[in-house]
């Protein structure tokens, strides 16, 4: 029994003979690329299978080749209709036996003894003609001889229906395999799109969220590059994952050269490497790329280029990309809008502020100034981007409660008594009902109502303490008191750098929130920079000027 292809070769060698040269026709493709299965044929029926030529009828591999090539006439004929064939040689000692290998257009064979010691004398001349001894020869009649042809008949039906079955059973994994990939990748792209939906923030840039979103996509379908060229206010950003070999423009300009005079639309070109564009682009070999922003006049794209296992690009990729870019599209265009909404929500404050500067010629820019302060200590705190943008707001708007307050208050020379101060503490109070009613700006409320605050509670007007302050409020109780004490006010001179740091730090954990102090001090001297930079503008306007000493960021 041969439980191999190689125990044929093996077999072939001991036998002294010449390995056969496959044919260059297709049938010796066909014997190579099913060796394994005719293997598997042979350790399922116990016998050699040697291939058979179909149209010349003669065993063309194995060692029946080397001794009766010719003694399988009709077997090939019979084998169309029948899965096995045996049949008696003339000699009544000598079986031929046949069998078609399932899935293959191959059949096999070989040669079976009744008797091992009755070897036919035309097989004796052959095996002396290519050089086999009488020893090998007996060698091979001994594992050739003493089974019937009943039996043989049988084992190799069986080997024909349990390699069918196996087959089957193959094609049944491959495919089931190929559709829970399939799956895999169609629940994970379903994912994909969901979870876009927490990335739908105006605060999220677009350019961002485009490369977390294709870093995923080349995940799922298997790509080694992709890119996001964005267009917008006139302006091109792009953003490339993976060794593309080129820039933003000349990936723009590959797609222009595959567009040629049509308009922007989906694009799926494959096999760039073997076309003109390849000398042009030669690190491309497939590209699907999706047009978003349609009504513009030169659009956006979103890209994918290369399969990492070869093969191509197609309509999956080209449908993925449609979706996501939808919501991409989508989502700039909410960023674009928030951004248009944010500048006019500005430019209302800043109307608002102005009006509080006609009123008070000595606090005049400082509401820009301690907004600016806040803005730098929330950036130190590492806050999100939109607390950032609120705390800078709020602290634009932080007194405008000011305006409910006498000029004589605001603007008098001494000390305040204790009427004239309670006036000017309802400062908080009065702002908050100002901008109590503007929906738009309830997020800024917390910080022009609670200011004042102190961090032991002694503060006003709600008498909070420590956590119970909100943040806003905490950060810009600290900016307010940098800008007071460095300004000079009706009443005195501003203070030095030294003399405001000092009671600063004193009164970090008992006025101020100490975690934003020390968020003050690790960025104070690019404070002092934005605090001079704003003066400057301040004196170019001729407004009031500040205590020098504290100007200087040199001092």
């Amino acid at each position: 029994m041969l439980d191999s292809i190689d125990s044929i070769e093996a077999l072939r060698e001991s036998f002294a003979m010449p390995t056969l040269e496959l044919q260059p026709d297709s049938l010796g493709l066909l014997i190579v690329r099913h060796a394994e299965l005719l293997a598997r044929g042979e350790q399922l029926c116990g016998l050699t299978l040697s291939v058979i030529d179909p149209l010349e009828q003669r065993f063309v591999s194995g060692i029946s080749q080397a001794l009766a090539s010719d003694l399988c006439v009709e077997m090939s004929r019979t084998l169309q209709t029948s899965p096995v064939e045996i049949r008696q040689f003339k000699d009544q000692n000598l079986w031929v036996y046949g069998l078609r290998v399932p899935g293959t257009q191959l059949i096999a064979g070989g040669l079976l003894l009744g008797d091992a010691e009755r070897i036919p004398q035309f097989i004796r001349h052959a095996a002396e003609m290519a050089g086999i001894t009488e020893a090998q020869l007996h060698a091979w009649a001994q594992q050739h001889s003493g089974m019937r042809p009943t039996t043989a008949q049988r084992l190799l039906r069986s080997a024909h229906d349990l390699l069918q079955f196996e087959m089957v059973r193959a094609d049944s994994t491959n495919t089931t395999t190929s559709v829970v990939g399939q799956l895999g990748k169609v629940y994970e792209e379903v994912v994909l799109i969901q979870d876009l939906a927490q990335y739908l923030r105006p605060d999220i840039d677009p350019l961002t969220l485009a490369g977390a979103v294709l870093e995923r996509v080349q995940l799922i379908r298997e790509t080694e590059l992709s890119a996001f060229c964005l267009r917008h206010r006139n302006q091109n950003d792009y953003l490339l994952n993976g060794p593309w070999g080129l820039e933003g423009v000349e990936i723009e300009t590959l797609l222009g050269e595959v567009l040629g005079d049509r308009t922007p639309q989906i694009i799926v070109r494959n096999h760039i490497d073997t076309s003109p564009l390849r000398l042009r682009f030669p690190t491309i070999r497939s590209i699907v790329a999706v047009p978003l922003f349609e009504d513009d006049e030169v659009p956006s794209w979103l890209i994918l280029a290369n399969p990492t296992h070869g093969g191509e690009l197609g309509t999956e990729e080209a449908n993925l990309l449609k979706s996501i870019g939808g919501v991409l599209s989508s989502h700039a265009q909410v960023v674009e809008l928030f951004r248009d909404h944010e500048e006019m929500v500005l430019a209302f404050i800043r109307s608002l502020v102005s009006t509080l500067d006609a009123k008070d010629s000595y606090t005049r820019g400082h509401s820009e100034r301690v907004a600016l302060v806040a803005q730098r200590i929330a950036q130190e705190m590492e806050l999100p981007q939109q607390e950032i943008q609120s705390i800078y707001q709020s602290g634009l708007l932080h007194d405008i409660g000011k305006i409910g307050v006498d000029d004589a208050v605001l603007q008098k020379q001494g000390s305040l008594n204790a009427l004239e101060f309670r006036k000017i503490a309802k400062h908080p109070e009065v702002g908050y009902e100002i901008l109590s009613e503007l929906k738009n700006l309830a997020h800024l409320l917390p910080g022009v109502l609670h200011h004042h605050e102190r961090f032991d509670g002694r503060g006003y007007p709600g008498k909070l303490a420590g956590m119970a302050i909100p943040r806003m409020a905490r950060i810009l109780a600290v900016a307010d008191a940098f800008d007071a004490m460095g300004s000079d006010r009706p009443y005195r001179k501003g203070m030095s750098r030294q003399e405001v740091e000092q009671i600063l730090a004193q009164g970090a954990g008992s006025q101020w929130d100490p975690e934003v102090v020390h968020a003050f001090f690790g960025a104070r001297f690019e404070i002092y920079r934005i605090w001079a930079r704003a003066i400057e503008r301040q004196e170019q306007d001729n407004l009031s000027p500040l205590h020098p000493e504290v100007l200087d960021p040199r001092v």
